[in-house]
């Protein structure tokens, strides 16, 4: 427990360090940081971090424009930004050894119970542009209005962790 405690705390300074740029204090919280939720399987614990949309870099763009905000992908692609576009996160983390896991290729399935519609996110292996190897984590934009009720199933292998939220 006190492992899954560490790894969690870990995880949300890496996300709260990673999406604070362009906050400002009359802005509402919970639109600017999003939803954390956190889960264990036998092997792994995951930190889902659903915030606002990012923009994502190839490694040759990064090397280019050289960003001070955003996602540097490592193998992948970024899906568009649109209106009600969020920004999915999948930290997943060793029990055993605490640190983030690469190669997992996790699925991402999304439930809107309010609309009543189900779809999959593709993932992306990516990293923060500051943060860096830390920050390691699966995730890429979704269109997910606000004022919905989802359940975000991530399954990794034969493992599976759920996570139900309203996002706002």
């Amino acid at each position: 427990m006190r492992a899954l405690s560490l790894i969690a705390l870990t995880a949300i300074a890496v996300v709260a360090t990673g999406c604070g740029g362009s906050a400002t204090t009359s802005e509402n919280i919970y639109a600017n940081v999003g939803a954390t939720k956190i889960a264990e399987t036998a092997t792994y614990v995951v930190v889902m971090n659903i915030v606002p949309p990012e923009q994502m870099y190839q490694p040759a763009e990064a090397a280019t424009k050289k960003p001070a905000e955003g996602e540097f992908i490592l193998e992948g692609l970024m899906a568009p930004i649109h209106l009600d576009s969020r920004h999915f996160e999948a930290h997943v983390y060793s029990q055993r050894t605490g640190k983030p896991m690469q190669g997992l290729h996790p699925l991402v399935n999304v439930t809107d119970h309010t609309a009543g519609a189900s779809f999959p996110i593709v993932m992306t292996l990516m990293q923060d542009v500051i943060v860096g190897p830390p920050d390691l984590h699966y995730g890429n934009n979704a269109d997910l209005p606000a004022g919905h009720d989802y359940t975000v199933d991530v399954t990794i292998g034969a493992e599976h962790a759920a996570f139900n939220l309203k996002l706002v």
